[in-house]
């Protein structure tokens, strides 16, 4: 559908140099996003935008308000555990029970989309999933957006944003789509639950009979999400996630997704042993196939360095055009517990 709106030259001049900038391809796109951030402000009360959005450091502020010169800050995003209501894992039969899709390549956006899922519950055992996913996609740009000036800042290259996966690309709706179908999720129309959140049994989803779907957290996911986390607690930015954080989420991995679980210890052993070039660790994980293809593997194996690193288990040096992988010496405890607990690997 198509609208002609009369804007005064001012904003014109102002929206025009945002563009320029390359946040936004087109006009277009900004329009939507701002049609978008004023619904959800239309149809947000204040008392629960107030709740929502917090009034620590992290509370952003209107261009207006803020200083030119001045770093904006990520939402706060904080709940009270205790006020709320888990629902039970999702059944194996409505998803994967396969290694982690490699698009699945970070955790950090899976942090935001939990602590969002529990600050909008409160009192509520589930809500309606579309409010999550325009509420998630929003809360991770904002703090994408912050996070990728701390990036450009530190000079931070591919594989160590901290920005990484999060929706803050030019091309924002593709971004925002991505950010939902990897990061929150959705049901398809057979029942199962895609979306790395319900393959970690971190959120359930539940088709209701008018044709709806709902989400709510299970007592993993709010475990996970009451962690602190370096950036969303503390305005620490060196890295997304704390080591409390990092064992917690691989023992959610060795507890419900097994292949996944093998996976990792398959990677973690290759690298032991000094066979972390792509070839050597796309060997180490083909007998976890599938059927896949040289591709699929690639982006299997690709997805699960980039967690891995993003653990706090792998570090990477770089040595030419060459990239090495070590274990960390938290990735070293890491794979005597987990390898010894299963019998070896």
């Amino acid at each position: 559908m198509k609208y002609i709106v009369d804007v005064p030259p001012h904003i014109a001049k102002r929206i025009n140099s945002i563009i320029s900038r390359g946040t936004y391809e087109n006009l277009s796109q900004f329009a939507v996003t701002a049609f978008q951030n004023q619904l959800l402000l239309e149809e947000t009360s204040k008392e629960i935008l107030t709740d929502f959005v917090g009034t620590s450091t992290f509370e952003t502020k209107s261009a207006i308000e803020q200083p030119k010169n001045e770093t904006s800050s990520p939402v706060s995003i904080s709940f009270v555990p205790d006020l709320i209501k888990t629902v039970s894992p999702p059944d194996n039969a409505k998803i994967p029970n396969e290694c982690l899709w490699g698009q699945y390549n970070r955790i950090f956006p899976i942090k935001i989309t939990l602590r969002v899922l529990a600050n909008l519950l409160k009192e509520n055992e589930k809500i309606e999933l579309n409010i999550l996913q325009s509420r998630a996609v929003q809360i991770a740009r904002e703090i994408g957006l912050v996070l990728r000036k701390e990036d450009k800042k530190n000079r931070r290259k591919y594989g160590d944003m901290l920005s990484s996966a999060l929706p803050v690309g030019r091309n924002v709706i593709k971004t925002e789509k991505r950010f939902i179908s990897h990061f929150v999720g959705y049901c398809t129309r057979a029942g199962r639950i895609e979306g790395a959140p319900g393959a970690l049994k971190l959120l359930n989803l539940f088709e209701e009979n008018d044709g709806s779907c709902r989400v709510g957290i299970t007592q993993s996911g709010l475990g996970f999400a009451a962690i602190p986390n370096p950036i969303l607690d503390e305005e620490n930015y060196n890295r997304t996630l704390s080591k409390e954080e990092s064992s917690f989420y691989i023992k959610t991995v060795f507890d419900n997704l097994k292949r996944e679980a093998d996976l990792t210890l398959a990677v973690l052993n290759a690298v032991q042993g000094n066979k972390s070039s792509p070839s050597d660790l796309n060997n180490a994980i083909t007998h976890f196939s599938r059927g896949w293809s040289q591709a699929m593997i690639n982006t299997i194996r690709a997805g699960a360095i980039s967690r891995l690193q993003e653990l706090g288990l792998l570090c990477r040096q770089r040595k030419g055009t060459r990239v090495i992988y070590s274990l960390t010496e938290f990735g070293m405890e890491t794979l005597h517990m987990y390898a010894k607990s299963q019998g070896g690997v």
